[in-house]
């Protein structure tokens, strides 16, 4: 992919596809009330609703949440270096968890307010899976970055002589 952002606005993809199975199967078991989708869907629809259309809207806000994130994580990746890669990804998932609540807050949507605590730590543990999937996916695709550093930033090999 010669494109400078499309490997990460894939990789967020498919770091949201997996964030979304991740947080269906958390609410599924009962751990917590609302995960990335319904916050999705929330600002879209400005209010929480029920029903198949909701579904897709809230799936597909999803989507382009991860997918403007990835491109984000691309740029970010390819304006520092490739070192501590996996550190990086989590660090923006992180990011992203803090910089979406307090959104949701300071425009007081639904579901932004009162998250009580195991619903914030699984939206957190959350987070952090989009970041380090999303790392991984733009590293395999980028083949270890090298299609977004300049040459600058690649790592160099050592070569020792004797």
């Amino acid at each position: 992919m010669n494109h400078k952002f499309t490997p990460g606005i894939f990789a967020g993809t498919v770091g949201a596809i997996v964030l979304g199975f991740y947080g269906m199967t958390m609410k599924a078991i009962g751990f917590t009330d609302r995960i990335y989708l319904d916050l999705a869907e929330v600002i879209i629809l400005s209010n929480p609703q029920e029903g198949f259309i909701a579904s897709i809207v809230g799936w597909v806000a999803h989507l382009m949440i991860g997918a403007i994130f990835g491109m984000l994580l691309c740029y970010f990746i390819s304006t520092t270096s490739s070192s501590f890669w996996l550190l990086k990804g989590w660090g923006i998932g992180i990011f992203i968890w803090f910089s979406l609540l307090s959104m949701g807050k300071l425009y007081k949507l639904p579901l932004f307010m009162n998250i009580p605590p195991k619903s914030a730590l699984t939206l957190l543990s959350g987070s952090s899976v989009w970041g380090l999937v999303s790392i991984y996916v733009l590293k395999k695709i980028t083949g270890d970055f090298k299609t977004i550093l300049n040459g600058k930033q690649r790592k160099k090999k050592k070569i020792i002589k004797h």
